[in-house]
This record gives structure tokens, sequence and C-alpha cells, in this order.
């Protein structure tokens, strides 16, 4: 399962959730936690590597400018999340 982002950070599209950034991250992480042990699925955690990566390197530009889809930078972070996956497996 394709664990996603939670929206950028300081947003306009993030306020409308009504959340915070660590508030929809955690509830997405959630989810698929529990949607995976559900069906006996694997999660890719990319939403976990947006976070660390937002902590870690804050001059990364992970997003579109439409702030929830993920740019150049955060697709490739989602690739190498993909190619461990399937490679630990």
């Amino acid at each position: 399962m394709y664990q996603t982002w939670a929206y950028e950070d300081g947003t306009e599209k993030l306020a409308e959730t009504g959340l915070s950034y660590d508030q929809m991250y955690l509830a997405l992480k959630k989810a698929y936690t529990a949607a995976a042990e559900e069906l006996g699925a694997t999660v890719v955690p990319v939403g976990d590597r947006f976070a660390r990566c937002k902590q870690e390197h804050p001059e990364v530009k992970l997003y579109k400018e439409d702030h929830f889809h993920p740019s150049v930078e955060g697709t490739e972070l989602a690739v190498e999340e993909f190619v461990r996956a399937i490679m630990e497996a």
C-alpha cells in the first residue's frame, strides 16, 4: 500500500482539513497501517519519508505548486521507498 503524505505545512490546502501537518501525517500513517494489517499487505512508507525529509532537509521542495502533489524531488523520494520495499520483499 502506497502510504501518502500530509499536505504541505503552512498552506491553505492543509488548513482546509482542520488538521496540523503532524495530525494529518499521523492519521494517514494510522489508516494505512490498519488497512495493511487487515489485508495482510505491505505498506510502502512514503509519507514517513516525506515527514523525515521535512524535518531533516527543510530546503527540499517536496510538493508541486498545488501543495499536495509531489514535485520531482518528492517523486524521487517515493521511488526510493518503492525500490527499498521491493528489494526487502
